[in-house]
């Protein structure tokens, strides 16, 4: 969608109100409570932000003063078609960064740290297990300990 289409497309109290926005906040005597009613405006429909953001550009171009105030139509059209009015772009030396690593290279990378990962993760658990093994050892009599196994038919 071009730029005129989508103007034409606004609706016209909008853009007449939009308008009246730009026109009250231009003369700086915008207080408070307007600014508050231009808050209410703008949350009150996408196409209000819509229509005051397309008047902007247009507001701000109009204010900027001629390039030569004092030159009439032929010089202003004679000064566009000089060569000296001319400006070349010429890019930039962008320095395009160096990928990292690609996805295939970085699998044995990510392999490896998931494997230790496990292994640190193992070694954890029985670092804990043995110090809950001394510090709390399994309760056991002296007489299990000491006599003979019995079977349950010995009695």
């Amino acid at each position: 969608m071009e730029p005129q289409e989508s103007k034409l497309k606004l609706n016209a109290q909008i853009l007449e109100e939009a308008a009246d926005w730009l026109v009250e906040f231009s003369t700086g005597e915008a207080d408070a409570a307007a600014r508050q009613k231009f808050d209410t405006w703008l949350r009150t429909s996408p196409e209000h932000v819509r229509a005051y953001l397309e008047l902007v550009p247009i507001w701000e171009e109009g204010a900027l003063p001629p390039p030569h105030p004092d030159a009439g139509p032929e010089a202003l059209i004679a000064l566009a078609r000089s060569a000296d009015n001319i400006i070349p772009l010429t890019p930039k030396a962008v320095e395009v960064p160096q990928p990292v690593a690609s996805s295939a290279a970085r699998l044995p990378r990510r392999r490896g740290a998931i494997a230790a990962s496990a292994v640190l993760a193992c070694v954890a658990g029985g670092i804990l297990a043995w110090l809950m093994l001394i510090r709390n050892p399994p309760y056991t009599t002296k007489w299990a300990s000491s006599a003979p196994s019995r079977s349950p038919t010995d009695r």
